[in-house]
């Protein structure tokens, strides 16, 4: 059951960002990377870093009660701190600009309706995420899934609509992140509206009192660390639009996204049904090390041969598939492509900061993260007046915190670092002929056509090889053959 709902999500999260993915070759040659590098560092840098702490992580507890109950409680308080976060950042942006207080760059009325759109973003974008806790907490995978494809869809075609019809691209890419998540809530809340229409008539407040006090550690702990994990992602776009033009922005927003979107296909999707697995285990006291094991072990047979792709023809696939003026994202997502190797895989497991209640412990892991991160920005930016150097130091700094942060995280649930690094080795042994092989055709000179069938063929010999490689994974494959 595990395993299908994991491949259920990941396939709706799939088809959903093959849709952006489809999508995005067209929008980049709507949006120059100016926009879309004033997009990324204006707009969506400040709504990501502040909608997932709107609800104050009581989001993440809903998952925990053992009575719905007490979590439809949780979750309705989750909502009402949405709702008031919301409305104080909208009057803090009010003040702004009433004030005249905001940067001579940004006095302008398009500047003005981005900021004011913040508020929305991070009111929808917060209730959105309440009701995914909700639903993964009733297990209602299919209602998740069609929720994440119907936002996909209406974010593009939102996009792509304004973007054709009108000149302004700056709203056009903001009302498609507004739509889409607006979208996803209502189908979300559609399908648990019997469960939720009821709550405020249950609501009691002795027991939200004693529930808020029962999970304070969520809005204390978990909180402050989820503003250095989401600060630690966003901070750094936004000080490099301090030093680096808006075009250079555009060309590492573009890379950030292509690389991360492994992470939304899989990883995310992984979570979501993990974090349920895992606090289910926990209430029931089931050890599922063997499954960590496992999920290891198969998230690196899936991502090493992506990233490869990325590290060693990021540039020409870039150039092919957005346009001539994107080679230089091309050119960063082979160094952000490393990072996202470690981001990938410990993604999942980061549940268990909060299914072991170990907020201090993400609370100190997101700090050292964040304050690393925007070092190396300014190092970059002040000492080598260079982005490239500013990215890889980041890169290399985030890699070895993610390390730490796995091998803690494995210890916290039994698993020796001797096993994990095992894993990895057995791991990055049966990706090597497919690594040693993307090494030499990307030293060739060779041309797009012929880079995308040697590629191809690359990957599909590979995938042959793991089945060889992995006894248990041939004998599952010779199993479902036999069945067919």
């Amino acid at each position: 059951m595990f395993l299908r709902n994991i491949f259920k999500v990941c396939s709706a999260n799939a088809l959903s960002q093959v849709i952006s993915l489809l999508a995005v070759p067209v929008i980049t040659r709507i949006y120059d990377p100016n926009e879309y590098g004033i997009f990324n560092s204006v707009y969506l840098a400040y709504v990501m870093l502040l909608f997932p702490i709107a609800g104050f992580r009581l989001n993440a507890a809903v998952l925990l009660p053992k009575s719905d109950e007490d979590a439809s409680e949780l979750f309705l308080i989750s909502c009402i701190s949405t709702l008031i976060f919301s409305t104080v950042v909208g009057l803090i942006i009010l003040s702004l600009i009433a004030g005249d207080l905001l940067p001579n760059s940004w006095n302008s009325s398009v500047y003005t309706t981005m900021l004011l759109l913040i508020p929305i973003g991070i009111f929808i974008q917060g209730i959105q995420q309440n009701l995914i806790s909700w639903t993964i907490r009733q297990k209602r995978f299919n209602t998740s899934a069609i929720s994440r494809i119907s936002e996909s869809v209406c974010d593009r075609s939102s996009v792509l609509t304004y973007g054709f019809l009108l000149s302004n691209g700056f709203l056009g890419l903001i009302i498609g992140r507004i739509l889409g998540p607006m979208i996803a809530s209502i189908i979300l809340f559609k399908n648990n509206y019997k469960e939720l229409a009821g709550i405020m008539n249950r609501i009691n407040g002795k027991k939200c009192k004693a529930l808020l006090k029962r999970y304070n550690r969520f809005i204390f702990f978990s909180t402050p660390a989820a503003i250095f994990d989401t600060a630690s992602r966003q901070v750094p776009l936004i000080i490099m639009s301090w030093y680096f033009v808006a075009e250079a922005i555009g060309h590492y927003a573009l890379a950030i996204q292509v690389v991360n979107l492994p992470m939304l296909v899989i990883s995310d999707a992984i979570t979501n049904v993990f974090m349920q697995k895992a606090a289910q285990s926990k209430q029931q006291g089931v050890d599922i090390t063997a499954d960590i094991k496992i999920l290891i072990k198969y998230m690196l047979y899936l991502i090493l041969p992506i990233i490869s792709v990325l590290i060693f023809s990021g540039p020409m696939l870039f150039s092919f598939v957005f346009g001539e003026r994107w080679v230089a994202a091309g050119e960063l997502s082979s160094i952000l492509a490393i990072m996202f190797l470690f981001t990938f895989i410990h993604r999942p497991l980061s549940a268990f900061f909060d299914v072991h209640e170990r907020q201090r412990a993400r609370f100190f892991f997101d700090l050292v993260l964040l304050i690393g991160r925007c070092s190396c920005i300014f190092a970059g930016a002040l000492i080598f007046d260079s982005m490239h150097v500013a990215i890889t130091l980041l890169v290399v700094w985030s890699s070895i915190v993610y390390l730490t942060g796995l091998v803690y995280l494995l210890r916290v649930v039994g698993i020796s670092f001797f096993d994990f690094s095992g894993t990895i080795k057995n791991a990055f042994l049966s990706a090597t002929p497919l690594i040693l092989f993307l090494a030499i055709v990307s030293k060739s000179s060779v041309n797009i056509n012929l880079l995308l069938m040697l590629l191809s063929s690359g990957i599909a010999i590979h995938i042959i090889w793991i089945i060889l490689f992995d006894p248990n994974l041939r004998l599952k494959v010779s199993a479902y053959m036999v069945r067919r």
